[in-house]
């Protein structure tokens, strides 16, 4: 669904600097100084209601090769900010106005005549004046079309330059046109600007984007569902306090307004979506109907090649989902825990760490583990202690005010099975590593003769619960401020390694796992002079 601009609210919604001319520059707005790095991350990007807005139109021509021609339009670009660099558009989302009166794509190439329903493009930041010329920009667009096109990114982004689902700069020249079409078809465009050459990849066709619900409400629905969803975070949220930037009533005055002209559940949970991104946390997310909503996320590298090394383990054995084991070498057990929800995820973990009993050191891989139960981490970290420790802390709200705290609550973990493991540990951790796995790493850093090594790990934790917006909208809340052993947060930072193996980009894990390889000789020089189990 795409609606028409609403000129009274954007201006209401717009700030001065963008109302005081109509001079609007996406050169000095967008055109950052990021660049194209091979083998480089993902770019965490940006898009907020300044970052929408109203064309008289759009075009892009490679003659022969490629025409399109669209009427008044809205473009939503999602940008990198840095500090050096300045901000650099990443991506863009161009959605017509009326598509059905839209000039078809024209393609000598490929022979195409559709009918645009959005553009989703990928371009060199250095673009971005080329694609929106000065004379086309008219000012601030629907806030609406903001939640279109985080849709289109999300459904999208998968394609091509990405690492992680989030944007990689592309070359210079290099630039992709992903148009959804009215007739259903969609046509991916690769596009070299300086040989003018145009590459059409017909594997994208039918990976259309799934229709979203069309469910009707009315506007005092969807502000009621705001309104429930923001107090509810006004209340109980506790890491307002570690959040200072976050001007939560600001917030709520600048998209109350746009929740009142939502016409759908959909755009309805969608102004939600983009309330809660400003905390940026991982744990806080939106659902219409169980299906995810677009909202904050950001780049978190994976700090292993799990097929190089698996294939550097003797005896390597795995139940799918739950553990892989091996000996990394005759003295060394390897155990890798893939998350902490998995049905009978223990009784597999005792096993394998029965059968790794006579090595002298253990390395413990959860670099790929998400999080789950932390009950299942502390069944699992107990096997390796030999008396209870406290690991974490947890404060919560404690009053109306978002300063107000309660104690900083002590979490333990004690001792476990038939026999413990004694010989020294080493886990490996990285941004991956996230929510329960979080707890789990501080629970084994408490072994004895524990060493952790690898990269921060993702520095999010909730203990959420769920609040019920109605309308079929839900949104989980993370509940407490989780808090390392030293009484720290670990939102955002995240949990250091005792031994940091510096990664700056996949091509350090092509060939190879450094993580490992650095976990594997550490384990070796340290291996105890007797076996794990001991009698």
């Amino acid at each position: 669904m795409l609606l028409a601009p609403r000129s009274l609210l954007l201006l209401s919604l717009a700030g001065p600097a963008l109302c005081a001319g109509g001079d609007f520059d996406f050169k000095k707005l967008y055109g950052g100084k990021l660049d194209h790095v091979e083998g480089a991350l993902g770019q965490s990007w940006t898009a907020h209601l300044d970052d929408v807005w109203e064309l008289t139109g759009f075009e892009f021509r490679i003659e022969g090769k490629l025409e399109i021609e669209l009427g008044p339009s809205t473009v939503v670009i999602g940008k990198n900010e840095s500090d050096k660099l300045g901000k650099s558009a990443v991506w863009a989302a161009v959605i017509p106005h009326d598509p059905e009166t839209g000039e078809p794509i024209v393609s000598s190439s490929a022979g195409h005549r559709n009918t645009v329903s959005s553009i989703f493009l990928r371009f060199h930041p250095e673009e971005i004046s080329r694609l929106f010329p000065k004379k086309t920009i008219l000012g601030p667009g629907d806030p609406l079309q903001l939640i279109w096109g985080k849709r289109i990114y999300d459904s999208k982004i998968n394609a091509g330059w990405q690492a992680e689902n989030m944007p990689v700069v592309p070359w210079k020249h290099a630039m992709v046109l992903d148009v959804a079409t009215v007739q259903g078809k969609r046509r991916y465009y690769s596009i070299d600007t300086k040989k003018k050459s145009v590459q059409y990849v017909n594997a994208f066709e039918g990976r259309v984007a799934p229709a979203v619900p069309q469910d009707a409400v009315e506007a005092h629905e969807a502000v009621g569902a705001f309104d429930k969803v923001w107090a509810a975070f006004d209340k109980d949220y506790a890491m307002f306090a570690i959040k200072p930037g976050v001007d939560w009533a600001a917030l709520r005055e600048m998209y109350r307004p746009v929740a009142a002209t939502a016409t759908t559940a959909f755009e309805a949970a969608g102004v939600i979506g983009l309330l809660v991104s400003h905390l940026e946390d991982l744990h806080v997310y939106v659902k219409l109907d169980g299906r995810w909503v677009s909202g904050f996320n950001r780049m978190r590298m994976l700090n292993a090649n799990f097929q190089w090394l698996k294939g550097q383990l003797e005896d390597a054995q795995e139940v799918p989902k739950k553990v892989t084991w091996g000996r990394a070498d005759d003295d060394i057990g390897y155990i890798a825990v893939w998350n902490l929800q998995a049905e009978g995820l223990v009784e597999v973990f005792d096993a394998a760490l029965e059968s790794l009993a006579d090595t002298r050191g253990m390395i413990v891989d959860l670099r790929f583990n998400g999080g789950g139960n932390e009950n299942l981490g502390k069944s699992m970290a107990g096997r390796f202690l030999l008396e209870e420790a406290t690991y974490s802390y947890s404060q919560y709200r404690s009053g109306d005010q978002h300063s107000d705290l309660g104690e900083k609550i002590p979490r333990t973990v004690e001792p476990r099975g038939p026999w413990t493991y004694e010989a020294p540990i080493t886990v490996l951790i990285g941004q991956k590593t996230m929510s329960s796995a979080e707890s789990f790493a501080l629970m084994l850093a408490q072994a004895p003769g524990a060493t952790t090594f690898g990269d921060r790990t993702a520095g999010s934790s909730a203990n959420p619960k769920l609040v019920d917006a109605g309308l079929g909208i839900t949104v989980l809340l993370s509940q407490w401020i989780d808090l390392n052993d030293k009484g720290e947060p670990i939102d955002a930072v995240g949990i250091m390694p005792a031994r940091p193996v510096e990664a700056s980009s996949y091509d350090d894990f092509r060939e190879a796992d450094p993580v490992f390889e650095a976990a594997r000789r550490h384990a070796s020089k340290n291996k105890a002079k007797k076996p794990g189990k001991r009698d």
